[in-house]
């Protein structure tokens, strides 16, 4: 089953993939946002207040907030960042020459095309009779790849299954399992063990959810 329709249901979030696919096999680019990356973030609502030093309250115009598009049905949401290597810089609404979703997909490209991936395994004491993967990138942006098909494909083979179960506790970690393994309950403890150990210990944390 595909995971996200499986996650997010048969909704418009959903053609984000199916649109990335197609994009990632044009030879079509747009220079001036080649440093745009997508960045998971928890919350799908911009924070648009915010408290000056004075105590006064402050609204921040929709044109000056993020470009923010919240997946399905789960409290995630995919931002869009401008890549300048010491740190990375949100993309505002103003700054679209896109639409949304296209500028998301060109995100999409900007990374894949620039990031080295491999999926290994996790060994780790209790996981003997287990089979947990972790999906590891030089960007740093594992789970933006929760969008990416073609990724699940990889996933799944890893699995032997496509009935999967995965977390991401942190924006670089994409941890799974096959939901139908004989010891599937021990790779599930290890999963919520990761989702409360991480996101206390790195500087990026993103969800404690436990996708099944």
């Amino acid at each position: 089953m595909n995971i996200l329709k499986r996650l997010f249901g048969k909704s418009e979030e959903t053609k984000i993939e199916e649109n990335v696919r197609f994009h990632l096999e044009s030879s079509k680019t747009v220079s001036n946002l080649d440093k745009i990356v997508p960045i998971i973030k928890m919350g799908y609502e911009n924070d648009r207040k915010y408290i000056t030093t004075d105590g006064q309250e402050i609204e921040i115009p929709e044109s000056s907030c993020p470009i923010l598009k919240r997946i399905g049905e789960t409290e995630l949401s995919v931002l869009i960042a401008i890549d300048l290597e010491a740190h990375y810089e949100w993309l505002q609404n103003k700054d679209l020459e896109l639409g949304k979703d296209e500028t998301i997909q060109k995100a999409y490209q900007n990374l894949i095309s620039k990031d080295e991936l491999s999926i290994g395994q996790v060994n780790e004491s209790g996981l003997e009779q287990s089979k947990v993967g972790i999906l590891q990138t030089t960007s740093g942006l594992a789970s933006s790849y929760i969008l990416v098909e073609a990724i699940w494909e990889k996933i799944y083979q890893f699995c032997e299954s496509d009935d999967v179960t995965f977390v991401v506790p942190t924006q670089n970690k994409l941890l799974f399992c096959s939901s139908n393994d004989e010891n599937f309950d021990s790779a599930e403890l290890f999963l919520t063990a990761i989702t409360e150990y991480f996101p206390t210990l790195e500087p990026k944390p993103l969800s404690k959810s436990i996708y099944i």
